[in-house]
């Protein structure tokens, strides 16, 4: 195995975009990796210079050009860097992607690895998508699923190598805490976007920001809801309590004394901010949302505590019992810790290289 590639839309940020980055970083220090992208332009996450990063659109006309002629395009540059590389290996994550290298499959001579990164019900939920996705996965030669959830959902339709592999998280929320008490801060990370519903989280917030007048939210990240949401902050009159504060480079250093963090996801695959925030031994609530990584990670009153998706009430006295008694919270928050043991960035490095070399080497027996 000489020469990974991996391919994904853009390495703007996004989890499935860290996760991919994270894994070509780590693969470009003994292999040859070369990172494609659909779209053109920097990304959020850096690359080590050892990887060869490629894109499949790269003229004004690209972009111009209508849906069809694009795609065409697309494809004739991919099947041009596969001839031109020769890789081992494919390795591709998010819902077009994987449709489009499932689709070339046959005109590639390469393993195929797909990487469902997200909940199944959402990424294919029109009868179009489904109906590709059902014909198509059956031509991949190995499945990576997050959750046990998202596997069972392609039940019947593949016979391909398939595994579970966590995200691996980056080693600065490894780091011991510092010693002392918890600031009154709650805390979330994501996009505003719908599928985050940060709209529950302020809700529920406003119910109890009477109760306990020395805590705020902050809300960290950015998207297309911004306006919408701080009206939504301005009609409670919560401005000096509820912030929102865009991106942050450093976000393990405001996690990391916070009082609670809180996923109020409508969906999710696996939420690598989630995984942070327990990995830095915040106590944690999260909705039990589809399909399933909330649930596989937090073992609720254990180590975390789960309310149904959408459940305002729900998610109000879950708060309002996390606040009210610090120290349960911090028992559930130093449980939560041990999850770091599954996330260690060379135990999932290792899963994925293990995988790798088994469907490598089982195409290799099927051609001789």
């Amino acid at each position: 195995m000489e020469t990974l590639l991996f391919y994904i839309s853009n390495i703007s940020k996004g989890g499935a975009q860290r996760v991919i980055t994270t894994l070509s970083n780590h693969f470009s220090e003994k292999y040859h990796v070369i990172l494609v992208t659909t779209t053109v332009g920097e990304g959020t996450y850096p690359l080590n210079p050892n990887i060869t990063h490629l894109s499949l659109d790269f003229a004004a006309e690209d972009i111009k050009a209508n849906k069809l002629t694009k795609n065409r395009k697309r494809n004739i540059r991919f099947k041009q860097i596969i001839q031109r590389y020769q890789p081992s290996v494919i390795i591709t994550f998010l819902e077009r992607e994987i449709l489009r290298v499932l689709y070339l499959k046959p005109q590639l001579s390469v393993p195929v690895i797909i990487s469902f990164r997200n909940d199944p019900n959402v990424d294919y939920s029109s009868w179009l998508q489904r109906f590709a996705i059902m014909r198509l996965i059956k031509r991949a030669d190995g499945i990576v699923f997050q959750t046990p959830d998202a596997k069972q959902f392609f039940t019947g339709h593949y016979s391909s190598k398939d595994t579970i592999i966590p995200n691996p998280i980056h080693p600065t929320f490894l780091k011991e805490r510092a010693i002392g008490s918890r600031d009154a801060r709650i805390v979330t990370v994501g996009k505003l976007f719908p599928q985050k519903n940060h709209a529950l989280l302020i809700r529920s917030f406003a119910h109890i920001a009477s109760e306990f007048p020395e805590h705020t939210l902050e809300i960290y990240g950015e998207g297309e809801l911004r306006n919408s949401l701080q009206q939504l902050i301005d009609s409670f009159g919560l401005q000096s309590r509820i912030f929102l504060k865009g991106v942050r480079n450093d976000i393990e250093k405001v996690l990391e004394q916070a009082a609670l963090f809180v996923l109020s996801s409508d969906y999710e695959g696996v939420s690598n901010a989630l995984m942070e925030a327990m990995a830095l031994g915040l106590p944690v609530i999260s909705t039990d949302c589809p399909c399933g990584g909330s649930a596989m990670l937090i073992r609720h009153g254990v180590n975390g505590l789960l309310v149904p998706v959408g459940d305002e009430r729900a998610l109000v006295e879950s708060m309002r019992s996390m606040v009210n008694d610090p120290v349960y919270a911090e028992a559930l928050g130093t449980v939560a810790r041990k999850i770091r043991q599954e996330v260690d960035p060379q135990v999932v490095f290792a899963s994925w290289e293990s995988f790798i070399h088994d469907v490598v080497s089982m195409g290799k027996e099927i051609d001789e």
